[in-house]
């Protein structure tokens, strides 16, 4: 058990100095999350641990990401170290504590809409297909999954193609449920919009283009090249 935790802190040590270094948080500081992060580490590898533990240690992080975004935009050395080891270090470290939380508490659909939202906020699109597709897999009859899933892969991931396979394989699903269907239709009312909007663009930048065209060649421009 303690060499599991010990692990889990050693992992973070490049980012934690990173932090000092760039002036993000003291040393102070960072003594105390360090303290904080192994009381937590220990209490959630006990067999008893509550939904409420893993949340709890989720909005300390969420709070601390918080600040760092704020420090970070005042700190001349984070700036000029966009690439740094504690750039994305909360962020992955919060993505670290919902992975094992929804091991133990995978049956809770609204932890993984927790989850998705986080990932939503900080653009972690990539995670993101991965999340729904594990989600799904759990809980196949959720409409309010796949709907979030068909929303995000059209309007966020601008894939119309995945967003209709999702649909599609949600009807298979639940072929008797009213919200998907409606939600189907509302995409693909979406998708023609979109098309008609490009379509639009498209011909006025034919006519704009044959307009030049036509003023360059009645006054000479063209034959002046």
């Amino acid at each position: 058990m303690a060499e599991t935790v010990q692990a889990v802190m050693d992992s973070m040590v490049p980012a934690l100095h990173d932090f000092v270094h760039l002036k993000i948080f003291s040393e102070s500081e960072i003594k105390a999350l360090v303290d904080r992060r192994r009381n937590w580490e220990y209490m959630l590898i006990r067999k008893e641990t509550r939904k409420e533990d893993w949340l709890e240690y989720v909005a300390f992080e969420m709070n601390l990401l918080k600040l760092q975004t704020m420090r970070k935009a005042r700190s001349p050395a984070a700036a000029s170290s966009p690439s740094s080891p504690s750039q994305f270090h909360i962020e992955q470290h919060i993505h670290f504590i919902f992975t094992r939380a929804l091991r133990k508490f995978k049956t809770d659909v609204t932890m993984w809409m927790q989850y998705i939202d986080f990932a939503k906020k900080n653009d972690s699109n990539k995670r993101l297909g991965r999340i729904y597709a594990e989600a799904l897999q759990i809980h196949p009859h959720s409409e309010l999954l796949w709907l979030s899933s068909a929303e995000w892969e059209f309007f966020s991931n601008n894939n119309a193609k995945s967003a209709r396979v999702v649909m599609q394989r949600s009807l298979r699903t639940i072929p008797k449920s009213e919200q998907l269907w409606l939600q189907y239709f509302n995409l693909e009312l979406h998708y023609v919009q979109r098309m008609r909007g490009r379509r639009e663009i498209l011909q006025l930048e034919g006519v704009m283009s044959k307009s030049l065209e036509d003023s360059a060649l009645f006054s000479g421009g063209i034959a002046s090249i």
